[in-house]
């Protein structure tokens, strides 16, 4: 930011005493002179304008104008009668327009590689430099800066000139099959420069398609994924604040490159950099899980997959994977980087036929699919993708059968091929031996969106869901059947946080746009009859119920928390905001009034009939992801990345520390209310602690990779529920055998 502006600056030239007209008595006096300066972050840099010189009574402080024809400049000669005070004088200025155009001028050059920010600024400059000219033209020469308005008229025509330069080149930008990446593609361009004209393409729209592909297949494939994405990013995102320019247009520009056996796909994010980490997240989810969907036409299990989103320069989540033997299972998939791409641009041998010279096409006539040695087709697969639900895409063509009788070491489909793919696979680990007994007693065979809550309802026969598209779902633990689905709730957005009452005859939610309703649940698991509580003015994400009275406490994204009964009483109504962070846990007690409330860095304990608050501890400056007090509320557990810290709940003393050998980010935490476990969300496992010792127990596997997010447990805590936060996955129950 640029702070400039002008002061005048005032240079006494001479002192003396005279007679002043205006007090009638001898006076000191100083002549001063007044010129303007142009300033640059307060400093003045250099004059403008004409000076004007004053003389000053030192008695009264009046100023007067010297006559020149009759004062005497010499000091302690008398002035009376020559200095008349000044009435309405209009001295020769600069126009404030003419500085402004001038400035704006020298800016607008600066500001192209700033998103075209020069378009802005150069157009002020032009606006400002004529409006200046035309109030000096009128002043009648009282007012001057005629230079600096021309200058900045000329430097903002030339900058708006070159803006529109450059824009014009974004936007025809050539993509075509005669363009310049079918140029480089006949030159035999290397991956790094397909990967780069890649990019270009995903920068600015230049046609009326936001899909594009080396092949005419996946071209159709890039078109519909930018498509769903477009849609399914205006449906469960909140839009942020409208950008003035956005070179894209708003559209998920795709990018396709698909040979035989690997896929990827270059998403341009609109805005990208206004997402927050968990909204950045939750989309690598729903695009990875889109992905999936679109190319399961044209992909077969285990080959290789990369979805790679990126903003105007930089990349954001990349991810690379496999494709999955069920297409609405997500695959396992990690984070790489921009050198991870390079793989999928370095395959050569599916060129389009516009591309190819006639000796090419000669050579590439019977393309023939490379499998990896753990994945060769049957023989006898006469439908390929036999396997697969029925999609909208027509099947992959099955390639022509080699010839037999040549030897093993040539023919396409040999085991001895090598790999596709040159990136090295890591070796699997053994699996972790539990040290207690476990079970999946239940699937829940719902592979919607993706589950941002759970809790457990009427004497835990039922798991109440809450999802990303704004539902509420109610099943049988028993049989998994469906009891209730509710509409789309869009006054809540994203249902992020499910409690149930003491008694289970209410059910609250807390959504991403602040609400927090409570409805009725009957005796069949239907939702009935919602009801507002407290406003949050950001994300209500956490939800406790008192164990003995009728009242509810939520907690917001800034640090407030509210607490109220359930027929929402205004005048019961108390609220506290001493958190600085996201509210991530919250105890009420069964008897008295003091609870316990922290959002990872702080542990505040405050009276419920009051309001006020009792006292306040440091915790850590880290930045967590997830908290849960105990049952009893005596102890806290915090979640700091892959390590999980357990603290006394009264005095905050840290007591034990948690870390897997090889484990990541634990996202959920919560305690066993009788045993001495406590339980946490890594990369597609539960894992099961012994808070006496600090060591591991067993591992709930959850088969998959993705984080799990949302734990569940019920009121004897015998059942775990838990659910990876993204598109796709079921949420299983397990028990603990005992």
């Amino acid at each position: 930011m640029l702070i400039f502006g002008w002061r005048g600056r005032t240079k006494t030239l001479f002192a003396g005493t005279f007679d002043c007209p205006v007090c009638k008595s001898r006076q000191p006096y100083a002549v001063a002179a007044t010129r303007p300066w142009f300033t640059l972050f307060f400093i003045p840099i250099f004059p403008v304008g004409v000076g004007i010189t004053n003389t000053i009574c030192g008695g009264c402080g009046s100023i007067l104008n010297p006559n020149a024809s009759t004062v005497h400049t010499t000091p302690g000669s008398s002035l009376h009668g020559a200095l008349e005070p000044t009435k309405q004088a209009q001295p020769h200025t600069s126009s404030s327009l003419s500085i402004i155009s001038l400035v704006l001028g020298i800016l607008s050059p600066f500001f192209i590689v700033t998103c075209l920010l020069s378009i802005f600024t150069s157009l002020a400059a032009i606006v400002t430099g004529h409006v200046a000219l035309y109030n000096i033209k009128t002043q009648a020469g009282r007012l001057h800066g005629r230079g600096m308005a021309w200058a900045g008229l000329i430097l903002g025509y030339l900058s708006l000139a070159l803006s529109f330069a450059v824009i014009v080149f974004l936007l025809t930008w050539k993509t075509d099959d005669n363009g310049m990446f079918a140029a480089s593609k006949q030159e035999g361009s290397t991956a790094n420069v397909r990967l780069r004209d890649a990019e270009l393409m995903v920068t600015a729209q230049s046609g009326l398609e936001v899909g594009m592909g080396n092949t005419d297949e996946a071209r159709q494939i890039a078109i519909e994924f930018a498509e769903l994405m477009k849609n399914l990013n205006d449906e469960l995102f909140e839009s942020g604040r409208k950008r003035v320019l956005q070179l894209s247009r708003g559209e998920f520009l795709t990018y396709c490159e698909l040979h035989p056996g690997s896929c990827a796909l270059i998403v341009h994010v609109p805005s990208y950099r206004d997402y927050d980490e968990d909204a950045k997240a939750a989309l690598a989810d729903i695009a990875w899980t889109a992905a999936i969907t679109k190319v399961s036409g044209s992909l077969h299990p285990n080959d290789d997959l990369a979805v790679a989103l990126r903003g105007t320069f930089l990349y954001g989540d990349i991810m690379l994977g496999s494709f999955p033997t069920d297409r609405l299972q997500a695959s396992a998939r990690v984070a790489g980087d921009s050198d991870d791409l390079l793989p999928f641009f370095s395959v050569t041998e599916s060129i389009p036929n516009s591309f190819k010279t006639d000796s090419l096409q000669n050579e590439t006539s019977s393309v023939t699919r490379v499998h990896p040695p753990d994945s060769v087709p049957s023989q006898d697969a006469s439908i390929p993708n036999a396997d697969f639900p029925p999609t909208d895409f027509p099947p992959t063509p099955i390639p022509p059968t080699p010839p037999t009788d040549l030897p093993p070491s040539v023919r396409p489909d040999s085991n001895n091929l090598p790999p596709r793919s040159t990136r090295p696979k890591k070796p699997e680990e053994p699996p972790f031996e539990n040290r207690i007994p476990t079970a999946l007693v239940l699937e829940l065979d719902d592979r919607g969106w993706g589950i941002q809550s759970m809790t457990f309802l009427n004497n835990d026969a039922w798991l109440a869901v809450g999802r990303l598209d704004m539902t509420i779902d109610v099943f049988d633990t028993k049989s998994g059947a469906r009891l209730f689905q509710s509409d789309r709730i869009d006054e809540l957005g994203q249902v992020i946080a499910l409690e149930r009452s003491r008694d289970s005859k209410y059910l609250v939610a807390g959504g991403s746009k602040g609400v927090s309703l409570v409805f009725e649940v009957n005796s069949q698991g239907q939702l009935a009859n919602p009801k507002p509580l407290y406003q949050q003015s950001r994300d209500a994400g956490t939800i406790v119920a008192s164990p003995r009275f009728d009242f509810v406490l939520t907690g917001g994204h800034d640090g407030t928390l509210a607490w109220q009964p359930y027929d929402q009483r205004s005048d019961n109504l108390k609220l506290l905001q001493k958190l600085k962070k996201q509210v991530q846990a919250a105890f009420l007690p069964i008897d008295g009034m003091q609870a316990v409330a922290t959002d990872g860095q702080q542990l505040v304990h405050f009276d419920l009939q009051s309001g006020e608050l009792i006292t306040e501890k440091s915790l850590s400056n880290r930045y967590s992801h997830a908290a849960a007090f105990h049952p009893q509320g005596t102890h806290l557990a915090v979640s700091y990345g892959s390590e999980v810290q357990e603290f006394h709940a009264d005095s905050g003393v840290l007591q034990r520390t948690y870390k897997a050998k090889k484990s990541g980010i634990q996202w959920s935490v919560a305690f066993h209310p009788t045993k001495p476990w406590l339980f946490t969300g890594d990369r597609g496992k539960v894992l099961v602690w012994d808070r006496d010792t600090g060591e591991q127990l067993a591992e709930l596997d959850l088969r998959t990779t993705q984080y799990v997010q949302t734990l569940a447990l019920s009121v004897d805590a015998k059942y775990i529920a838990a659910v990876p936060a993204s598109a796709g996955q079921s949420a299983k129950i397990f028990k603990i055998v005992e």
